[in-house]
């Protein structure tokens, strides 16, 4: 229906008298999904620029994440706040009634452990929602509700003139980062042209010049635009970008920052604009690059190994994952409990939650015992990390499925403790060895490590942290949360992946999974960091 009223309204503009030929599409969040349909429409081509904000053109990766994870949070706030809150209001007071009424019936919390997850939708709104029926009892991308229902935009041909407007805590930011490099490979294509007579005069009168991609990543999260600095950012954006593709105005300066100070980014003109997360002390605050990632000769991979005592040191690169991986019975190990009726809680980040999002002081988590807390010396100078972090390590669970979530945090000298960015695995097929003598939190055995090596359990694998841009200034220094959920942003890991997403059940209250990560010479854990070079 997007695809229909967007041609509606094109044949309306072009009957304007006052109309150029020029038409720009903008939306925020949901309507940047309207944005990016009315580009990938077959009338796509009327489209002279396009400025999402906040949003990315495919749907399915916002709720479902590769290897069965659910983005639980979304579904239920989303379903809450349109379905609910936003139901039937007949008079201005409605809203702030069915707010009163779920908050004194504890609606919301309830459903964020609500099984079976098919039953989510009736605790919301009371009654089935069909197209939420469809979406978990097929979630496969290919599946009868994804296949017509993901997809945006295709990018079967040149998309116009784009600037992406996105923030580093957006659940939203990965799908955005490759939504331009999909904008950047569609000006490769063969056009389509499908034109209006009124455009077909004007673009072959216009120039033949290359569409400018852009985008500008800020420091803040997916609510964040309801602040008056982040939305001058965002019209900062806008507005350029719209003179200069429907006026054909060339601003001589674009402004990126959130201040007056147009030359805080150490290049303006450069199309992607990254905000550094924790350069406040800096000479920029905003960092200009021609790409996203950075080129490799911005950056210098270097790694920080998983040693004794939850430290991260500086080490050089130990030896690569084993296809077949087996544990030495000298291998360490630290080792976390995970239990599924009380998952380890989420706190900040890329959250839909207006209450619980962006940049959190991460101390309260650090001292449960369901989470493994790995932590750098003091740096003896500043590192700035621009691009993907990952996180390469060796791990094992006692459940046939397991999350393993990596979060990167910033320790100021203080010890205040800040989240940068975070990232979820999920790894089904562990054989569940569980046996009668499983050795104590914290310790591991020859028989038990004799055993694991028997079946293979200890598995090597990669956990993307996150995109970010972020300086760890002198004496602070580099941390890493691992543990096995982020509940209620991700649907917690019940252990089993056999049973259909829509009609799992808990298991028992007292069930309790012992998770393990490797480090050493044979099994090495290290994080992974592209530091920009000086």
């Amino acid at each position: 229906c997007i695809p229909t009223l967007f041609l509606t309204l094109a044949a309306t503009y072009v009957s304007i008298p006052r109309y150029n030929g020029k038409l720009a599409v903008y939306g925020i969040s949901y309507l940047g999904f309207t944005a990016w349909a009315c580009v990938g429409s077959e009338e796509g081509a009327e489209v002279d620029a396009c400025i999402p904000v906040i949003s990315q053109s495919r749907v399915r990766s916002a709720v479902f994440r590769e290897g069965g994870a659910v983005a639980l949070e979304l579904i239920v706030l989303w379903l809450y706040l349109v379905l609910r809150l936003m139901a039937n209001l007949s008079h201005p007071f409605m809203f702030i009634k069915n707010f009163t009424l779920g908050v004194l019936q504890r609606i919301e919390s309830r459903a964020m452990y609500h099984l079976p997850l098919a039953d989510v939708d009736k605790l919301l709104t009371g009654d089935e929602v069909p197209f939420f029926q469809d979406a978990v009892h097929y979630p496969d991308e290919t599946g009868p509700f994804w296949r017509d229902a993901n997809v945006l935009c295709g990018f079967e041909q040149p998309v116009p003139s784009t600037h992406i407007v996105t923030g580093w805590y957006d659940f939203f930011l990965e799908e955005a980062l490759r939504d331009y490099q999909r904008a950047l490979d569609s000006q490769t294509k063969e056009p389509v042209l499908k034109l209006s007579k009124e455009r077909s005069a004007n673009t072959s009168s216009a120039s033949s010049s290359r569409p400018a991609m852009r985008m500008t990543i800020g420091g803040y999260d997916h609510w964040a635009l309801v602040q008056p600095l982040q939305q001058k950012l965002m019209f900062n954006c806008m507005l350029p970008t719209l003179d200069e593709n429907l006026k054909g105005i060339k601003p001589t300066d674009r402004e990126y920052a959130t201040n007056d100070n147009v030359n805080d980014s150490s290049d303006p003109s450069a199309p992607v604009q990254l905000y550094v997360m924790g350069a406040t002390g800096s000479s920029y605050t905003w960092l200009g690059m021609e790409s996203w990632p950075p080129p490799s000769s911005a950056t210098t991979t270097t790694l920080l190994h998983v040693t004794a005592g939850k430290m991260l040191t500086w080490e050089p690169c130990a030896s690569s994952h084993s296809s077949s991986p087996r544990p030495s019975v000298g291998d360490n190990c630290y080792e976390y409990a995970y239990w599924p009726a009380r998952p380890t809680p989420s706190r900040g980040g890329p959250s839909f939650n207006l209450f619980n999002a962006g940049v959190w002081d991460q101390r309260p988590l650090e001292g449960r015992d369901d989470i493994l807390v790995l932590t750098s010396g003091p740096l003896t100078e500043k590192v700035t990390v621009i691009g993907e972090i990952k996180f390469d390590c060796h791990v094992w669970s006692s459940a046939n499925s397991a999350d393993f979530v990596a979060r990167l945090c910033d320790v100021a000298p203080s010890g205040y403790s800040t989240n940068l960015c975070e990232g979820l695995t999920r790894v089904n097929g562990f054989p569940g060895w569980t046996p009668t003598d499983e050795p104590a939190t914290g310790s591991t055995t020859e028989s038990a490590t004799k055993e694991m090596a028997k079946v293979g359990q200890v598995r090597g694998v990669t956990i993307n942290v996150g995109p970010i841009a972020a300086e760890f200034g002198v004496g602070h220094r580099i941390r890493l949360h691992v543990c096995s959920a982020a509940h209620p942003r991700w649907f917690r890991n019940l252990g089993d992946d056999q049973a259909p997403l829509a009609t799992r059940l808990a298991p028992p209250p007292q069930t309790c999974h012992t998770q393990r990560v490797y480090f050493g010479s044979e099994f090495p854990s290290s994080l992974k960091l592209p530091v920009l070079a000086a």
